[in-house]
């Protein structure tokens, strides 16, 4: 097996030798790549061919910079290698080892996040004091995401499946998700599923975890829940993360970079090696997943924690915990079953994307203020008035939609006039119906 290997900033490099050295005592046939990154500058096509040549990836964290710079690293592999589904499972192994916590739950669930669609595709631009981000979901995207829910559901014999949006809101991008979901879950009526407004969903999984197995949603607020979902468990730190492609995969911890422990020698490493065991369990090697992951179990059952483990009162450094696992190999825990997992290597049905967009039929022009219906005899969908109180003003904003006029010219015109132009819709004509098209 042959795995291209991204060390990470931050703690990365900590993290990422602790598991290699654990790796290659476990599994002395893999062979590791080392892609040097240059994460300032982001990724070049010699990283991605390298990556390419390799089973799969194992990416230890970067940090992406806040409010500019280069766009995320992490979103820009999982976009260039449509790793469209996000797993991210969440049990509280501590509970079998430590004294109870009212603050550690029990929990043993997964989320399944859609990780290629939504607010992430980082399209935004700003207009003046404006900034608009644009949100997609697909029809397509979320059958997708929804179908490798049921069927990692069935091939891991969980019989629960929550879907999570905003649909009261967003009634037309979590709506379609929503829709997509209940016409997807007839198909499995084994399973039970239930859909349930995002805020009130996470608040639920916070005080009542028991109640979910499966939970699948859309690509920002599954990046929340999971986070939420990990610290419950105990620490950020235990949190591993596999993204799945059809015909490529990533593996990488939840946590970010950690700069005010970098270089201190506490970093855990769990995260990054449970998902180098989801990694070899995706890869159907599950007795390599299985030594690792009980060998990891029994360094806990014997109280060798990192800090963040041992609720930041003191632990051991990353390289006590790296050997003490590596001298637990081929053991299993005494309280409780060790792990016997097998392989969940999910194949959905093949989804074809439901329509291509063909012809331009004309545009909707959002602009700030009133229109005087002055150039180009548009029909007006949606205005609304200035609004003023002591605290704030907000301005009216007209929707125009043009037909039979060039983009080009109802700018020029719109702008000659004074309008201030906020965005701008195309309407294409695609093999279903007109649709928006930003």
């Amino acid at each position: 097996m042959r795995i291209a290997l991204i060390e990470g900033e931050g703690i990365g490099p900590e993290i990422t030798k602790s598991v290699v050295e654990i790796l290659k005592i476990a599994s002395p046939d893999t062979e590791f790549v080392n892609i040097l990154v240059d994460y300032q500058n982001g990724l070049t096509d010699e990283n991605l061919n390298e990556i390419e040549q390799c089973d799969c990836l194992l990416k230890g964290p970067i940090g992406t910079s806040l409010g500019n710079g280069v766009r995320s690293l992490n979103v820009s592999l999982r976009q260039h290698f449509d790793l469209y589904a996000n797993v991210r499972p969440a049990v509280s192994w501590l509970n079998r080892f430590k004294p109870f916590d009212p603050h550690r739950k029990n929990l043993d669930l997964i989320v399944i996040r859609e990780n290629v669609e939504d607010i992430y595709q980082g399209v935004e631009y700003r207009h003046g004091e404006y900034a608009y981000a644009v949100k997609t979901i697909s029809r397509y995207g979320s059958e997708r995401i929804i179908r490798h829910a049921f069927e990692y559901a069935k091939m891991s014999g969980r019989n629960r499946v929550c879907a999570m949006s905003k649909p009261n809101i967003m009634k037309q991008t979590d709506g379609l998700f929503m829709e997509t979901f209940n016409a997807i879950s007839k198909e499995y009526p084994d399973i039970d599923t239930k859909h349930m407004i995002v805020d009130i969903g996470m608040a639920r999984v916070v005080s009542r975890p028991e109640d979910f197995s499966i939970i699948v949603t859309e690509n920002l607020y599954g990046d929340i829940l999971s986070d939420i979902t990990t610290e419950m468990s105990g620490s950020v730190g235990l949190g591993c993360s596999s993204n799945i492609g059809e015909n490529f995969s990533m593996f990488e911890a939840v946590h970010g970079t950690a700069p005010d422990i970098t270089g201190l020698g506490i970093a855990n490493p769990s995260g990054l090696l449970m998902a180098a065991c989801e990694m070899f369990y995706h890869h159907g090697k599950n007795e390599i997943a299985n030594n690792i992951f009980n060998a990891w179990l029994v360094t806990l059952e014997d109280g060798i924690l990192t800090t963040d483990m041992n609720d930041f009162s003191g632990g051991v450094s990353t390289g006590v915990f790296t050997n003490s696992i590596i001298a637990r190999l081929d053991h299993c825990p005494k309280k409780g079953d060790p792990v016997d997992r097998k392989s969940v290597s999910v194949k959905i049905p093949q989804v074809e994307p439901y329509s291509t967009i063909s012809t331009i039929e004309g545009y909707d022009i959002l602009i700030k203020g009133d229109y005087n219906n002055d150039y180009g005899n548009p029909i007006i969908i949606h205005t609304s008035s200035m609004m003023t109180s002591k605290e704030i003003t907000t301005y009216g904003m007209t929707t125009l939609r043009y037909r039979g006029v060039e983009l080009n010219q109802i700018v020029e015109n719109l702008m000659s006039r004074g309008y201030i132009i906020v965005r701008v819709d195309s309407l294409a004509i695609t093999d279903m119906k007109i649709s928006h098209w930003t």
